[in-house]
């Protein structure tokens, strides 16, 4: 049957009334990939008891999750004597005795820190008669690698009006053309008095306090069999995990990991489901003798211009860039390292193999110098497929736990009613995957883990308070009625798990 829309003309149309911008997100719905579910949202009368239930706890600890997140940011501020590693021993046992504090354990002997640095710790019924053996397995990870090496002094940069340990002090004295410059989004100021502010709370604090709270509503909801047929690991780091960290310790394999984390985007507003990230290869240029700094520069201008910002036909995960990071030129001698995203199905050797292939670069290794690529600094590409089972339910738990409870609003400050599909922030290895089949026994990987060549994963996505652009920024902020979305999602996505599998 013929479409009775004209497709080139209503393209066209869209364009001359709204702009480019518009006119793209029109295409991509008429092409069906507009990262918005479809689904309807439940009405409250279609809720389950456990439904409604989750949606409450979540909203009455809401303010438990922005006291624990101000306790987090205020952390470094009360331990000023301690150097980097100690911050970091303390800040864990803190965690530790926080965890324990909100009742977020089913037994305090489940929590530890495994062999490479991580707090590792699980909530499971004892009641439940599934055999452990066939429960399913979901790992919830969170970081805050980035949290203690931010050195800036908010006070220097807007006033003393706001500390980058203790939030907003008084409005009044803040330079607010200063922080709504550096931020690439600030709400209104009437908004401010409900945004908590501090280093490190849009980027992976609250995500933390979000995991602990929503461990805590599990075990409290577990009449209502919230954690029927279900083991949840939580595990929280401070650097990078190593591949199956908690699988070598318990011989749990995980059927979906979960990233707490913020997920908001400027665009399509606050707590989206993001299910994948770029890759990124780091590859070193370096020339030791004999090479001129207008050599030198040409490399790095080559470089960066060649293969830029061409388009990527994954419409989650964006345009392909390179950058180059810490280039030292000089007289005689040139090291600079050059960062590529990768998108699915591109590896390291792309790029290595770009960069060797340019005309200046083949120089430079003709005066002696060499290109390698940083394994350690190097990540692949990962995404969940979007009709893959998990991620369906996924969705309907933001439609279950999250949608009754909204009215479409039309800017940042408000939850929107149907959830939206988005790409990390920021990808890392945090995680450890994906990772090498060849690494693991064949019997480790279930059915329905997503493959990439030679590597495997579990199916994963992230939720979480925060805006992604603004993450890492000084003046990063959480909007604290926000808070208790992504806390209901992780709360209820376990059992729903159960439900639908």
């Amino acid at each position: 049957m013929n479409s009775i829309f004209d497709f080139r003309s209503l393209t066209i149309a869209a364009s001359a009334l709204s702009g480019k911008h518009f006119a793209k997100k029109f295409l991509n719905f008429l092409q069906g990939e507009v990262p918005v579910d479809r689904g309807a949202p439940f009405t409250k009368d279609e809720c389950s008891d456990l439904d409604k239930l989750i949606s409450r706890l979540a909203c009455n600890y809401a303010y438990l999750s922005t006291t624990i997140l101000k306790e987090f940011i205020a952390f470094p501020s009360q331990n000023m004597s301690a150097d980097m590693n100690q911050l970091t021993q303390k800040f864990i046992q803190y965690l530790i005795d926080k965890i324990i504090e909100t009742k977020a354990v089913s037994d305090q002997n489940d929590i530890h820190i495994d062999e490479n640095g991580n707090l590792v710790w699980a909530v499971y019924d004892l009641d439940d008669p599934t055999p452990f053996s066939e429960r399913k397995v979901i790992f919830i990870n969170s970081s805050f690698s980035a949290f203690f090496d931010n050195f800036t002094e908010w006070s220097h940069l807007f006033g003393q009006g706001l500390n980058k340990y203790e939030g907003l002090i008084d409005d009044t004295k803040i330079d607010k053309d200063a922080l709504k410059k550096l931020l690439p989004y600030l709400p209104p100021e009437v908004w401010w008095s409900r945004l908590t502010f501090g280093n490190g709370a849009a980027s992976g604090l609250q995500g933390i306090a979000a995991q602990i709270v929503s461990m805590k509503i599990l075990e409290e909801s577990k009449e209502l069999n919230s954690l029927k047929g279900v083991v949840v690991v939580s595990s929280i780091t401070k650097n990078e995990h190593m591949p199956f960290h908690v699988i070598k310790e318990c011989q749990l394999f995980p059927d979906v990991l979960i990233l707490s984390e913020a997920t908001g985007r400027i665009e399509n507003g606050p707590c989206g489901i993001a299910i994948g990230q770029n890759g990124r290869a780091m590859v070193e240029v370096s020339v030791n003798r004999g090479f001129t700094i207008e050599d030198g520069a040409r490399v790095v201008a080559e470089a960066v211009a060649a293969n830029m910002n061409r388009p990527n036909s994954d419409q989650i995960l964006g345009p392909v860039t390179r950058n180059a990071t810490d280039a030292f030129v000089a007289p005689k001698k040139f090291n600079a390292r050059f960062v590529r995203t990768l998108t699915i199905g591109e590896t390291n050797d792309i790029a290595l193999e770009e960069i060797e292939s340019l005309p200046t670069v083949a120089k430079a290794l003709a005066f002696g110098g060499f290109v390698a690529q940083s394994e350690f600094e190097s990540f692949p590409a990962w995404k969940t497929p979007r009709d893959h089972s998990i991620l369906s339910i996924a969705s309907e738990t933001y439609r279950r736990t999250v949608s009754p409870y909204i009215d479409e609003g039309q800017t940042l400050e408000y939850l929107r009613k149907r959830p939206f599909f988005t790409a990390r922030g920021k990808g890392d290895n945090s995680s450890g995957y994906p990772i090498k089949q060849s690494l693991i026994n064949d019997k480790v990987t279930k059915d329905d883990w997503v493959k990439y060549d030679d590597k495997v994963m579990p199916p994963t996505f992230a939720i979480g308070s925060g805006i992604i652009e603004n993450a890492g920024k000084p003046g990063e902020f959480v909007n604290q009625e926000l808070v208790w979305a992504p806390i209901a999602v992780i709360s209820r996505f376990p059992s729903l798990l159960v439900e639908k599998q």
